[in-house]
């Protein structure tokens, strides 16, 4: 599995890297090489820097039992032509390629055809299982289920805050409107919604993964609106640091913003640790054995991970989150029991949702869009038995109903696409 490091005319390799990869350390004779396109810079994105430290605890870890891992990073890539570019540019030195942006995955089948001794792993990715390619895979996690547990926390912060109607209102800034985010909103909404049952929550949304002034106004739009507890899926320290400007508890995503001067309104945390699937991926190559298509890993599998509480916890917010954990990781709790939540059937509520519902507006089906077309057609039943089951079917969401109690309150026009 050792490469030849080309060198491309560029004489010997500075600590920077060849060609703009930024090598982090290992050396020529690594026993496996692996390369990370990362759509930010590891240096300033939570999002990114949570790839990166897996990926080095991964090669850390097989270091000691005498397995040499070599990486290399290509930062701040875009997810148009210049994905494929850096993973062209890394599948030149490197066994393995991660993908780290859903968005990097449309250039990856010709990618993996052009370099068929490589393996290429489009991360959040949703096609590999259709390509079936030999060398071309996808992977997430069951991030929802850390949404739901951080939920709890939330929704416990609201009772201690007060028991009236304005006193339980959640706030989230969203990136996009993509079956990701709703999903994790959703679940961190139900999760709050378990233990505070007249909660409801709003949103915003940013149009950007990472845009840390967007995140900053749209944190300060949701306390404007009298959200009494913030969370967020974006990857800047924006939302965090508006909550902590205006003293509203908040809960962070990917890292903890637990430390500094954020840790007095920091709540708790949820992310994807993505060192399990980097094992695995290790380890099959090691034993020549296949790599799945589509993973996905969950609570039981440490591929979820929730955060040390804060200091403004409410009590006995621990106590629930644990019983909670116990029951998602055993199946007596399922994120996305349909009892548990009722859909307004419209155009403006849901406009791609192929669903049906009982009298009282709870899903007895849903068709969902997991099989990616260009017409964004519903294709899979996915509810059985009462429950959603979301990233059965594959690993990437594919929850998308807005259901009520959620209102957006800012679904980012103003802003540039």
């Amino acid at each position: 599995m050792k490469k030849v490091l080309r060198l491309l005319g560029l004489g010997a390799v500075s600590a920077i890297g060849v060609a703009g990869l930024a090598a982090c350390g290992g050396d020529d004779e690594a026993d496996l090489t692996i390369g990370m396109v990362c759509i930010g810079d590891p240096a300033t994105s939570t999002y990114d820097s949570n790839f990166k430290e897996a990926l080095e605890l991964t090669k850390n870890a097989f270091a000691k039992d005498g397995f040499k891992i070599k990486t290399l990073y290509k930062n701040g890539v875009g997810e148009k032509d210049d994905a494929k570019a850096g993973a062209k540019e890394l599948a030149e030195e490197c066994d393995v390629v991660l993908l780290d942006s859903y968005g990097h995955q449309y250039w990856a089948d010709e990618v993996a055809k052009a370099y068929p001794n490589v393996k290429i792993v489009a991360c959040t990715g949703d096609l590999a299982a259709q390509q079936k390619l030999p060398n071309l895979y996808n992977a997430f996690a069951n991030i929802y289920e850390g949404r739901y547990l951080a939920g709890i926390a939330a929704g416990m912060k609201l009772n201690a805050i007060g028991s009236a109607a304005e006193d339980h209102v959640l706030g989230y800034v969203a990136a996009w409107p993509y079956a990701e985010v709703v999903s994790g909103y959703t679940a961190f909404y139900l999760g709050a919604k378990s233990v505070c049952a007249d909660v409801t929550m709003k949103t915003v949304v940013t149009k950007s993964w990472g845009d840390e002034g967007r995140e900053t106004t749209g944190a300060n739009k949701l306390a404007d609106a009298g959200c009494k507890v913030i969370s967020q899926h974006a990857d800047t320290y924006g939302a965090p640091k508006a909550c902590n400007a205006k003293g509203i508890p908040n809960v962070s995503y990917n890292v903890s913003a637990n430390g500094g001067q954020l840790a007095s309104t920091y709540l708790c945390s949820s992310r994807i640790n993505w060192q399990p699937y980097f094992t695995y991926v290790v380890n099959q190559i090691k034993n020549n054995a296949t790599i799945d298509y589509d993973w996905t890993g969950g609570l039981k599998e440490g591929s979820v991970v929730v955060g040390e509480l804060g200091s403004c916890a409410a009590e006995g917010t621990k106590a629930a989150m644990d019983a909670a954990r116990a029951k998602i990781e055993s199946g007596e709790l399922k994120v996305f029991d349909c009892s548990k939540f009722t859909v307004t059937k419209d155009e403006t509520h849901n406009p791609f949702a192929d669903v049906d519902l009982d009298n009282d507006g709870h899903v007895t089906g849903c068709r969902a869009n997991v099989i990616p077309d260009d017409k964004y057609a519903p294709d899979t039943e996915v509810v059985n038995n009462g429950v959603y089951e979301e990233s059965k079917h594959r690993s990437a969401p594919y929850f998308e109903l807005q259901i009520d109690g959620i209102t957006c309150i800012d679904a980012g026009d103003a802003y540039a696409d």
